[in-house]
């Protein structure tokens, strides 16, 4: 089964992406700190990070560069800004607001991206 992490250091905004990852079928992990999210990602199978641009506690392209050094699964920057450019450690930019649908949407052509090219 896809493991997707969300992290987000806003609980409500936290619970309610949870509920969409796992109202799309997949297994959801959340973190709410960056210790959270290291640990979780460390000691479980994760497939691909869904993580929040403005956390208070660190800098999320930081964390998103960390996940990546110990595994290579998609990151998903959820932002409320345009972004001129993609980071490098982030795969997709999502634009918040998100919209249920059309979120589900990404993370199913996300997943079956992944797929493909780690078959081939």
């Amino acid at each position: 089964m896809y493991a997707i992490l969300c992290i987000d250091d806003q609980v409500a905004s936290l619970s309610a992406l949870s509920f969409l990852v796992r109202s799309c079928g997949y297994i959801c992990l959340s973190a709410a700190t960056p210790e959270e999210a290291l640990s979780a990602f460390s000691n479980s199978k994760v497939d691909m990070v869904v993580l929040d641009h403005d956390l208070s506690s660190t800098n999320s392209l930081a964390l998103a560069k960390q996940l990546k050094q110990v595994r290579d699964v998609p990151v998903l920057l959820l932002c409320r800004t345009s972004l001129v450019d993609k980071p490098g450690n982030v795969d997709l930019i999502v634009h918040k607001p998100i919209e249920a649908r059309g979120f589900s949407k990404i993370i199913q052509w996300v997943v079956r991206k992944s797929r493909s090219t780690s078959v081939a």
